[in-house]
């Protein structure tokens, strides 16, 4: 199947289908039809010309004369002149109508039967064809008529020119009402698909509708409800054992830095250690903290996220305030008011401040100001920046860029993705914009209109 007709909606391929199919189909049955009323016509003609000959013959064989102002076939024929011939046993023209006087015999003898044929209008003066028949006479001679298929021209020609109108309108039609039975078909399929589109997190329990007439439709509506069934316990499965892992590292990894906290002093050497042990063990907290973050978010549907009118510059002050490596210089344009959730939005701010600390070389800069729809954050480092390449990439989960992957960094690669998932529950992003000479990250979450 060509690409383009493959990129076209089910509904215009099946129109195309069932025009492509109607027109060779029509073309046979009109071709089929022309011929068959060309025949019929024709042979309506032949009949009428051998009337007439077997008319003219019984005159011949009375005695009478066929000059046309005695014959009474001119009065039969409505005045029109009557193309006759009577040829003698030997082969030569006894009489002729006016318009054949001095013609040679149209056809040649007939022999015992009846002959029908067709002659071009030259050999009579005349235009077009005609229909020439020749019925034997008793004495060996034959009577020849020739009628004219100018009627037979015209009758074929306005059904010509009928055909040419109506093919194309028929195959208009067609494609027409294959398009819309063929919409009328799928709109139980685009129901579903619409409703599938709906089903935005799993487990959540919601299922497709049963149409309950038993056909293909309801078929496949039965086997993806089956399939989100099966994603649902699977989803489930996952979330469970991330919140489990989650609860249970917490307990150890408190218990192995309360011991270490409160251990008597020792040599030098295992006071390094311990501080070594209490840096990881405060980076494992962290990795766990987001892991049960992300478990609870994934588990929550969007209702129940609690939202309340929250001054956007105010989280951003309390998060700039906590001790880091590299301090943080605040710039507030405006005070802009979004509907969320306060301590969500803490935690997106405070790892962008904390993923600009860690990388900055030495400032780290947050601006809040309202565009015209939305609450702006920007944070803005001096560091290495991020490259094009991964400036998506560095949203998702685990993901470090080389040059973070050292031990002293002590990223988890959690916290953009956890600014992320906070952003797009408030309907707002989180990107990465051009900024020369370090890396600069934007949080947009709409305005709160009151």
């Amino acid at each position: 199947m060509p690409l383009r007709l493959a990129r076209m909606s089910v509904r215009v391929r099946m129109a195309l289908a069932a025009t492509a199919v109607m027109l060779p189909v029509l073309g046979a049955a009109s071709l089929a039809g022309v011929v068959l009323q060309h025949r019929e016509l024709e042979r309506a003609v032949s009949l009428v010309a051998e009337d007439q000959a077997r008319s003219i013959a019984r005159q011949v064989a009375g005695g009478a004369s066929i000059e046309p102002q005695a014959s009474p076939v001119v009065s039969m024929l409505g005045g029109e002149e009557v193309l006759v011939q009577v040829v003698g046993e030997k082969g030569a023209v006894a009489e002729a109508s006016p318009a054949l006087a001095g013609t040679a015999p149209l056809v040649r003898s007939p022999g015992g039967s009846v002959v029908r044929t067709t002659v071009g209008g030259g050999r009579l003066g005349e235009d077009g064809s005609y229909v020439v028949v020749a019925v034997p006479l008793d004495d060996g001679g034959y009577v020849v008529a020739a009628r004219s298929l100018e009627t037979v021209e015209v009758a074929m020609a306005s059904t010509l020119r009928l055909l040419a109108i109506g093919i194309p309108g028929v195959l208009v039609l067609t494609g027409a009402l294959s398009w819309a039975l063929a919409g009328r078909a799928l709109r139980p399929v685009e129901d579903l698909r619409r409703r599938a589109s709906e089903i935005t997190v799993t487990g959540t329990d919601a299922r497709l509708p049963l149409s309950g007439t038993g056909d293909e439709i309801e078929r496949l509506a039965d086997t993806l409800n089956a399939m989100l069934a099966r994603l649902d316990d699977s989803a489930r499965a996952q979330r469970q054992f991330v919140a489990d892992a989650s609860h249970e590292l917490r307990s150890p990894v408190a218990a192995i830095r309360t011991v270490m906290e409160v251990a008597p002093p020792a040599s030098e050497v295992w006071e390094e250690a311990r501080r070594d042990v209490l840096g990881e063990t405060s980076r494992l907290a962290h990795l766990i903290d987001g892991l049960l973050l992300l478990a609870r978010r994934d588990a929550a549907s969007e209702s129940g996220v609690s939202r309340r009118p929250v001054l956007l510059h105010d989280i951003v002050a309390e998060q700039a305030e906590r001790p880091r490596r590299v301090g943080v210089e605040t710039r507030y344009r405006d005070e802009p008011l979004v509907l969320g959730d306060p301590r969500a939005l803490g935690v997106a701010v405070a790892n962008l401040l904390d993923n600009a600390s860690r990388h900055a070389k030495g400032s780290v800069i947050v601006e809040v100001y309202a565009s015209a729809r939305d609450a702006v954050v920007t944070v803005t480092d001096d560091g290495n920046g991020i490259p094009y390449a991964e400036r998506d990439r560095v949203f998702e989960r685990f993901v470090r860029l080389d040059d973070a992957r050292s031990r002293d960094v002590g990223g988890a690669g959690l916290g953009l993705a956890i600014t992320r998932a906070v952003a797009e529950d408030h309907c707002g992003t989180v990107r990465v914009a051009d900024h020369p000479g370090g890396a600069r990250l934007v949080l947009e979450v709409p305005l709160y209109r009151r």
